[in-house]
């Protein structure tokens, strides 16, 4: 097998974080590292990682199972990575257009991932000569952040959930489908939808992976640990300041919304509710942000907006 990146050199090396060997000092480290058990509100649940529940919902035939019996395979032509078009870089954030699937904390998690460290990128997805990829994450040790991380691999093949006009359902390519030719035939970018399907693959299916923590996603592609934070415990200055610091340091930040019905407000920022997306900027006291549908991305927000509309904040750093 042969990385796909062909064009790796186009970005700076860097290679994840190796799993931590040593148990923590002290009860306060001890109880920061347990927070991997527990979801936003702290229910006791395994990581999403650990593909929980996997005998409901099995694998079928190598695929993971799709929602709805319409929806079927088929062979996407494409490549990995591409610089095409407006998009010049092979490997950027706007690569990143979310389908119909409610996945928003995995494509949030890429877009921040691809801002900040394109390589982590490149370096998780294998060409193989057989025509099927596979892709390397960093998995939580029996779902528990304590026990440091593990690396599974995932082959997929580079059939993907299409409708009956042949189309993608769920990730797609950037710019809304952004195709580029070769040989007189147009082809796909397809890192996404290739992340997007092994995921669904180590989880059992795509409903399987339907909801999730933008977080723990993140630690999934880097191998770095996430740190959450609800914007409500602290100022909006201090909150403006933790992200301009984490992106000067190039960690990739994720941001999420409140539950309940958009406010007319939001709707024209425009900002979706219970949804997640990926901060690509903080400078001059205004957050900027990538919505992973690929379009209606938030006009630039202030501290104090920012604090009033997103309810917790991911930042990709250890």
């Amino acid at each position: 097998m042969q990385y796909a990146h062909s064009v790796k050199s186009a970005v700076k090396n860097g290679k994840a974080a190796g799993m931590q060997a040593a148990l923590p000092a002290g009860k306060a480290q001890l109880k920061k590292m347990l927070r991997g058990m527990n979801y936003e509100d702290g229910k006791k649940a395994l990581s999403p990682q650990s593909g929980k529940d996997k005998k409901q919902d099995p694998v079928k035939n190598g695929e993971p199972k799709p929602i709805g019996d319409e929806i079927g395979y088929k062979e996407i032509k494409g490549e990995p990575f591409v610089a095409a078009h407006d998009d010049l870089r092979p490997v950027h954030y706007n690569d990143v257009f979310q389908g119909g699937l409610g996945d928003c904390y995995l494509l949030a998690a890429l877009s921040a991932v691809a801002k900040t460290d394109p390589a982590a990128i490149y370096d998780m997805i294998k060409t193989n000569n057989d025509g099927t990829y596979t892709v390397r994450f960093f998995l939580d040790r029996m779902g528990m952040t304590i026990l440091g991380k593990k690396t599974e691999e995932v082959t997929v093949s580079g059939a993907f959930p299409a409708g009956k006009d042949g189309m993608p359902v769920y990730a797609n390519s950037g710019l809304q489908g952004d195709k580029y030719t070769e040989d007189g035939k147009q082809k796909a970018e397809l890192w996404v939808m290739i992340v997007e399907k092994a995921w669904a693959k180590l989880n059992g299916s795509y409903k399987k992976i339907w909801g999730g923590d933008s977080g723990k996603a993140m630690e999934a592609i880097t191998g770095k640990e996430s740190e959450s934070f609800l914007t409500e415990k602290y100022g909006a200055e201090e909150i403006f300041t933790r992200i301009e610091q984490g992106i000067k340091k190039g960690h990739p930040v994720t941001a999420s919304t409140y539950e309940g019905e958009e406010t007319q407000e939001e709707k024209n920022i425009p900002i979706s509710r219970k949804h997640a997306y990926a901060v690509i900027g903080a400078s001059g006291g205004k957050i900027e942000l990538y919505n992973p549908h690929g379009k209606e991305h938030p006009r630039p927000l202030g501290a104090d907006e920012f604090k009033k509309f997103f309810r917790r904040v991911n930042i990709n750093e250890k």
